[in-house]
C-alpha cells in the first residue's frame, strides 16, 4: 500500500501521521479546494524465467472527502471514486474489486 502525495517527497510523507492514519489526509488538503485523486494498482507477471512480463494497470479517479466507513485498507475512508456516493470503505468488496 502506498499514499503519495505529489507534493512530499514520499519518505516525508511515509513518516507522517497521514501516512499512518488517513483521516489525516483531510487536514493536509484544507488549503487546497481541488481534492481530486486517484487510485492506481499495478501488476506484473511474468510465465517463466526469460519470459516477457505482462502488465497490467488499474486506475480509478475520484476524490479525497472526510472519512467514512471502517479503517480496514489505508486510505479506503476518505477515497470516493467519480460516479459514487460511498468511499471504498462504505462499498462492498463486489463492487470495489
Amino acid at each position: 500500500m502506498g499514499l503519495y502525495w505529489w507534493r512530499t517527497p514520499a519518505y516525508v510523507l511515509m513518516r507522517s501521521k497521514a501516512y499512518q492514519d488517513p483521516t489525516c489526509l483531510n487536514n493536509l488538503l484544507k488549503a487546497y479546494e481541488d481534492k481530486s485523486a486517484f487510485a492506481m494498482c499495478i501488476f506484473s507477471l511474468a510465465l517463466g524465467p526469460g519470459e516477457e512480463p505482462i502488465t497490467f494497470v488499474g486506475k480509478t479517479v475520484g476524490k479525497i472527502v472526510p472519512a467514512r466507513g471502517p479503517n480496514d485498507f489505508g486510505w479506503d475512508p476518505v477515497f470516493q471514486p467519480d460516479g459514487f456516493e460511498q468511499t471504498y470503505a462504505k462499498m462492498p468488496k463486489s463492487v470495489k474489486n
